[in-house]
């Protein structure tokens, strides 16, 4: 039975980032809602509270996703090349429609082929 290498990829991201001294960025793993609140405040001004909320959600959704990358770039050699592949998939399927809804309610439209890119089958070579 093949493995899937899911959740050791977000063990071992959990770990690394353990091992940075900074008890702030160990915590990107985890959803804050005080994260939310503080992204929420930053545009209550700008947008309507429900809108800023959604905006709030959607930035800060792929923490895990950032936390992977910054992992990654902390400690390259820590994972194995079955989690770095899952890594990036995760993020190349989450990250885009997060971004695409945030741009939305900023109504600053992401490039005219920005979806267009994002939902391309990927030429692959076998």
């Amino acid at each position: 039975m093949k493995k899937y290498p899911y959740n050791s990829m977000r063990e071992k991201t959990a770990k690394i980032l353990l091992t940075i001294k900074d008890e702030s960025l160990s915590s990107i793993m985890n959803h804050s809602p005080k994260v939310q609140e503080r992204i929420t405040k930053a545009f209550r001004k700008k947008l309507k509270v429900n809108k800023a909320k959604d905006l709030a959600s959607n930035i800060s959704d792929w923490n895990s996703d950032a936390a992977f990358l910054v992992a990654l770039h902390t400690n390259p050699e820590g994972y194995t090349d079955a989690e770095i592949r899952e890594g990036i998939a995760q993020i190349v399927i989450h990250l885009p429609w997060h971004i695409g809804e945030a741009c939305k309610i900023l109504k600053n439209p992401p490039p005219d082929d920005f979806i267009q890119v994002c939902a391309m089958p990927a030429k692959t070579e076998r």
